[in-house]
C-alpha cells in the first residue's frame, strides 16, 4: 500500500478497523483513535473522517464471528487528470462497476486463445452467460 501511495496511484482518505468477536459483539477503531495510528500515519496524511460510526457498525455486523477487517476509503488519484478532462469536455460517467477478478482472467484467457467476443470457446464467458457482466449502457 505504501508503494501505491508514494507513486500517487491512490490516496488514502480514511482508515478504520472493525471486529466481530466470537460472541457476536462488534467494535471499531478509526486510525486516529487507535494505538496503531503511528503505523498507518504515513499512509493517511489527510484525515477526512468519512466513515461514520454507523458505517463501521454495519460493516462489523456483516463479518463472521471471530473476524476483523481493515476498512479503507481511497481515491484512485491516477484517474484525476482523466476525470478533469472529461468534465472540461462536458462529459460524465454513465456507469461504473467493478469487474470480478475471475471474469477478467477468463476474458484474458479467451482473448489469448483467439476467442474474444465469441461464446463457443471453452472457459470464455460470452454475452448472457455466467461471468459476463456488461454495465448499463455498455454494448
Amino acid at each position: 500500500m505504501r508503494e501505491l501511495v508514494d507513486a500517487r496511484t491512490v490516496r488514502i482518505i480514511d482508515l478504520a478497523f472493525v471486529v466481530k468477536a466470537a460472541d457476536g459483539t462488534t467494535a471499531s477503531a478509526e486510525i486516529p483513535d487507535s494505538e496503531v495510528a503511528a503505523a498507518f500515519s504515513e499512509l493517511d496524511d489527510e484525515q477526512n473522517d468519512l466513515l461514520s460510526d454507523e458505517d463501521l457498525l454495519e460493516i462489523a455486523e456483516r463479518l463472521e464471528p471471530a473476524t476483523a477487517a481493515l476498512v479503507i476509503v481511497w481515491e484512485n488519484s491516477w484517474a484525476a487528470k482523466f476525470a478533469q478532462a472529461v468534465r472540461r469536455a462536458d462529459g460524465f460517467l454513465l456507469s461504473q462497476e467493478p469487474i470480478p477478478h475471475a471474469t477478467v482472467v477468463r476474458a484474458l484467457e479467451a482473448s489469448r486463445a483467439g476467442c474474444a467476443g465469441t461464446t463457443g470457446c471453452a472457459g470464455a464467458a460470452g454475452p448472457g452467460q455466467p461471468g459476463s457482466r456488461p454495465g448499463p449502457g455498455v454494448r
